[in-house]
């Protein structure tokens, strides 16, 4: 297997298999050499809930979670918390709670989209005790934040702004 290099893209990459392309679950269409993640951004919240169970536990076998299942699909995500998205933060927060034990469940890393919300995941955090990488993707803080979210158990990814 090659190691793709980039863990979280919305491009398909210029050669197959350097990047991990994140997708949606209405745009997963899995290509022979591709790697991707798959999630339900808390912009898209709204779109999604009602196919959820306020209970994650009780969340039926749906199509969603036989994507996380696919072969191509190496993390879940991007899941998150964002306080300017149009959804309710307590609707993505059981959205997000959701993909996270998706994600413990497939055993594959969750890749998280965080805006204004750094209170609220550690919460989660601390209540789901994860097992799997939780990727906080796209950091662009300052050191002293990198350094509390590392404190965690956070692995941190830089995007573009890092270049």
């Amino acid at each position: 297997m090659t190691i793709p290099t980039d863990i979280h893209t919305h491009r398909q990459p210029h050669v197959a298999g350097e990047a991990i392309v994140n997708c949606f679950p209405e745009t997963f269409d899995p290509q022979a050499e591709g790697w991707y993640s798959v999630g339900i951004h808390p912009w898209h919240a709204a779109v999604f809930s009602s196919s959820l169970s306020p209970l994650p536990s009780a969340l039926p076998l749906s199509e969603f979670e036989q994507m996380l299942h696919h072969p191509r699909v190496l993390a879940v995500g991007e899941a998150g918390l964002d306080k300017l998205a149009a959804a309710p933060l307590s609707l993505q927060v059981t959205i997000f709670e959701s993909q996270a034990l998706l994600a413990e469940e497939s055993g594959k890393p969750l890749i998280i989209h965080l805006v204004k919300a750094v209170d609220e995941l550690l919460k989660l955090k601390r209540r789901l005790h994860p097992a799997v990488p939780w990727i906080i993707h796209g950091f662009r803080g300052k050191a002293a934040l990198a350094e509390e979210y590392l404190r965690h158990g956070f692995h941190l990814s830089f995007g573009e702004h890092y270049q």
